[in-house]
């Protein structure tokens, strides 16, 4: 009979400490858990002000502030811009309508006269805008 309690009482000794160091673990992962909630809430934090600035750094009217009075940029004016059409293919070649803004296109007599030596007369026409020259 002492026998038999002796082996209880180590067993619920065991299982004491078994639990205590339970219970330690779980605080431990508890605190842990908590420590990565509060980072996760000041990562949103950041995350929320970085778009923030991003959407500051790429705002239009920022972009050509910079554009003008950093790179020394502007718009070109009526007589710099040239737009110029792309005949639809298996159509007779036509020219499109102009403006007094507008120059017309200067179709190739021959596929062979494109710049670069490429025959695609399709590539040839496209908008231009030149830069302006100081």
């Amino acid at each position: 009979m002492a026998r038999l309690n002796v082996i209880l009482v180590l067993t619920a000794v065991v299982c004491a400490i078994g639990v205590v160091a339970a219970q330690h673990t779980s605080r431990k992962l508890f605190l842990e858990l908590e420590r990565e909630q509060e980072r996760a809430r000041s990562l949103d934090v950041e995350w929320g002000q970085l778009q923030l600035e991003q959407s500051t750094w790429a705002a239009h009217v920022r972009v050509e502030m910079v554009a003008r009075e950093r790179l020394h940029m502007r718009a070109p004016g009526p007589g710099q811009i040239i737009a110029v059409g792309v005949p639809m293919t298996g159509m007779a070649e036509t020219r499109p309508q102009t403006t007094s803004a507008q120059a017309p296109c200067p179709l190739p007599s021959s596929p062979s006269s494109l710049p670069g030596g490429k025959s695609s007369v399709k590539n040839h026409c496209a908008v231009i805008a030149s830069r302006a020259v100081e």
